[in-house]
């Protein structure tokens, strides 16, 4: 059996979105924990800090916090013999269960609706073999191969009839090729993961001062599943197994220790300890979701991922703008519960959005959560569209003057920081008419979409590649996954096989638009560039200016007003981070001539104007219009 115990911190999430992290209850740790806090946004006086971590622990006076721990604190770990703080835990023991996250831990025990149990079986230090081992020294338990197991499940054989298998010492068969039987039940190194949870009372010991509620297995079916009520029969069996079986482990169990209302230690074999306290957290919160391309302040406000990851991670705030309810639940019984809905309300493997996603969905229709309003009435500079329904308002696309004033005036902080990152050079793509379309890279488009925001306090984001498909229907000619009235059997990937005399109209048509070049480079000095340039060095690369070729610019101009530059090496930045739309086959920009693949699948590079593949990336906004 091998173990890990390595002391970890946590997080204490405070107000302002500050973060703590907590290693130890010692006067000399809480000054640590001080000295790292996180401060993302507003400095704050180290003496707020130390005030908010000791009510946070359940010491109402943190100027006497060397007191309490002198006083109360120490002799409270003298007398249950705590002497040494290790992960008790969190734990990466091969084939391990019970495994929990001190999350997952703290979620559990301070919950006022379940009776707090003595110990938790962690598990540290020890395998699925050891599981099989402790079966195979049980008079009441067999341990059986895998295919047995199912065929006593299937009541092809009796539990009689079943031999017990010899455990071979080297551990050189994969643990998957066993299970554990009674009468009764089966339990397998499959059903072990679906029972990883503390919702359900499989890895808790009460002794005796309270019935436990069973086991919870985490299986979801969807509808009409034929064998839905067998399999979960079979799990509840399993479950019943599993809480038998683990009291016969004098190792893994970790003792639990109220010394507060917010703070609950957990003791260890050989006086070693751990604790948790209320709402922490096992991981800081990351505010800089995308890196040194663009801070906070530069990602739109419509971001409802960000919004929703870190409405959930600040359960103290109470800072929000719109005063929303911070989140107080029990968080895997709420991913548990969301999960079990979305399949019992007729959702399918081919439409499962995530687990993230089926949270905030469950959330919403629970009203604990409120999502970002998206929502505005209509502003100059826009065109309404409806989309499956829904009025939007769209903008044409950003011009280069429009851009050219964001990064010298409005936004320099944003020119300055993005360059160093390592983005494409704006000037170089956009020395053309102030009237033609910007070329910028993904993130740009994010920083002049947050700016426009809140200029105009308007909930504006990019297009998602559903929403451009519709509003762009009128550039839908060139989508080569759509059957034509004629030439119905058209095949575009054989296209650039055929000579000029072999081909259809529609098809010279199809490829003539791919060999006119939208872009030209230079040199410095204005010589003129043939084709794409050799391989060169980055800054030599960044240094040449790529320019629109103006004879082969054709616009197309939609029913609602909006204009879309009709060229296969032009593209539009879409919301999902990298995906670019060709507005000539409205699929992505990557994609070569006939072979279509959407742009959310097939990414364009995030930090490129488009400049290294010869092409031209802009983009546009959309807005959702009040009802």
């Amino acid at each position: 059996m091998t173990s890990t115990h390595k002391k970890s911190s946590k997080f204490l999430p405070l107000e302002l979105y500050h973060q703590v992290p907590v290693v130890d209850v010692t006067p000399n740790a809480i000054k640590a924990s001080i000295r790292n806090s996180v401060t993302d946004r507003e400095n704050v006086n180290p003496e707020t800090i130390r005030g908010a971590l000791c009510k946070a622990l359940g010491f109402n006076d943190a100027s006497k916090f060397a007191h309490e721990f002198k006083e109360n604190l120490r002799p409270f770990l003298m007398k249950h013999d705590l002497k040494e703080r290790l992960g008790l835990v969190k734990h990466h023991t091969l084939d391990a269960f019970g495994s929990f996250t001190y999350h997952q831990v703290a979620d559990r025990l301070f919950r006022k609706d379940r009776a707090l149990p003595k110990r938790i079986f962690t598990g540290q230090g020890i395998e699925w073999w050891d599981w099989l081992q402790v079966a195979r020294n049980h008079p009441d338990y067999k341990v059986l191969w895998f295919e047995d197991a199912v065929r006593l499940q299937r009541h092809l054989i009796t539990f009689s009839e079943l031999h017990e298998v010899e455990l071979p010492e080297g551990k050189n068969i994969p643990p998957a090729s066993y299970a554990i039987a009674t009468e009764d039940a089966v339990l397998s190194w499959g059903n072990m993961l679906c029972f990883q949870n503390l919702v359900g009372d499989q890895f808790l010991d009460f002794l005796d001062d309270y019935m436990p509620e069973g086991a919870l297995g985490q299986e979801y079916y969807p509808q009409g599943y034929d064998g839905a009520p067998e399999d979960n029969q079979r799990l509840i069996q399993a479950g019943l197994l599993l809480m038998s079986l683990v009291k016969n482990f004098d190792h893994g169990w970790v003792n639990v220790l109220p010394y507060n209302d917010n703070l609950i230690f957990l003791k260890g074999a050989n006086k070693a300890y751990d604790f948790v306290f209320r709402n922490m957290r096992d991981n800081s919160f990351n505010h800089h979701t995308y890196g040194n391309f663009l801070k906070i302040a530069d990602v739109p406000t419509t971001d409802k991922e960000y919004d929703f990851q870190r409405w959930l991670y600040f359960p103290t705030s109470h800072k929000d703008k719109r005063n929303r309810k911070p989140y107080t639940g029990w968080l895997e019984l709420d991913r548990h519960n969301a999960e079990s809905e979305f399949y019992a309300s007729g959702g399918q493997l081919n439409n499962y959005p995530g687990q993230d996603e089926l949270l905030k969905r469950y959330l919403i229709d629970k009203r604990q959560y409120e999502p970002l309003n998206d929502a505005a009435p209509m502003t100059p500079g826009f065109h309404k569209v409806m989309i499956e329904g829904k009025a939007f308002a769209v903008s044409q696309l950003v011009t280069i003057d429009e851009f050219r004033s964001f990064m010298t005036i409005h936004n320099e902080l944003y020119a300055h920081y993005s360059r160093k990152a390592g983005v494409d050079h704006w000037e170089t793509v956009n020395l053309d008419a102030p009237n033609l379309p910007a070329a910028v890279t993904w993130y740009d488009a994010m920083a002049y979409t947050a700016w426009i925001s809140k200029k105009k306090r308007l909930p504006v984001r990019l297009l998602k590649e559903h929403e451009y498909r519709h509003v762009a229907s009128c550039l839908d000619s060139h989508d080569t996954t759509k059957k034509r009235d004629d030439d119905s059997s058209l095949d575009m990937k054989l296209v650039y096989r055929k000579k000029d005399e072999e081909m259809t109209s529609y098809e010279k048509s199809y490829m003539a638009s791919w060999k006119k070049r939208l872009c030209v480079f230079y040199h410095p000095d204005g010589t003129q560039i043939d084709g794409h340039p050799p391989c060169m060095s980055h800054e030599d690369f960044q240094s040449l200016e790529l320019r629109y070729n103006t004879a082969n610019i054709s616009w197309v101009n939609s029913p609602e007003g909006l204009r879309f530059l009709n060229s296969p090496h032009f593209g539009e930045w879409l919301q999902q981070k990298a995906a670019a739309i060709n507005c000539f086959t409205l699929n992505s920009l990557m994609s070569a001539p006939g072979f279509s693949v959407s742009a959310t699948r097939d990414r364009f590079t995030p930090h490129s104007t488009g400049k290294y593949k010869s092409k031209k990336v802009g983009f546009r906004m959309i807005y959702e219009l009040v009802a």
